[in-house]
């Protein structure tokens, strides 16, 4: 009896694990729009301080921005390379902030988080993110 109950809460372990490795991320199946064609991102009502790639680059760290447009490629587990309309830079997003949504490189997004200097560039570690 007790080897039956140890066989069943490990079968329920593993499923559990196999469940929440299946739930969102990045699939790299899509190309995204070429960037002349790019979308600003921007659906209903546009902010009055948009923020775009080559004004985050400019900033100082430790700033909360929030930027539209795709996530072209993964460069690491966490890493991503982000492009607008105005360039490319690299963002690190957190396991927590997919919510189980699956993201393409043909996928508009909304990333939010706090800038980082790293050596000469700005990365973003983005908190949240947003398909559009």
């Amino acid at each position: 009896m007790k080897s039956w109950i140890i066989i069943l809460l490990a079968a329920c372990a593993i499923n559990t694990q196999v469940m929440a490795d299946t739930g969102g991320g990045f699939k790299n199946d899509d190309t995204p729009p070429p960037q002349h064609e790019q979308d600003s991102g921007q659906r209903g009502m546009q902010d009055a301080h948009t923020n775009n790639v080559a004004r985050i680059k400019k900033t100082q760290s430790l700033n909360w921005v929030t930027v539209e447009g795709y996530l072209i490629k993964k460069t690491g587990e966490n890493s991503y390379i982000f492009r607008d309309q105005t360039g490319t830079m690299d963002v690190h997003i957190k396991q927590s902030a997919w919510n189980g949504q699956e993201i393409t490189p043909a996928d508009i997004v909304s990333l939010s988080g706090r800038t980082e200097k790293k050596g000469h560039d700005i990365v973003l570690n983005a908190e949240q993110l947003r398909k559009q």
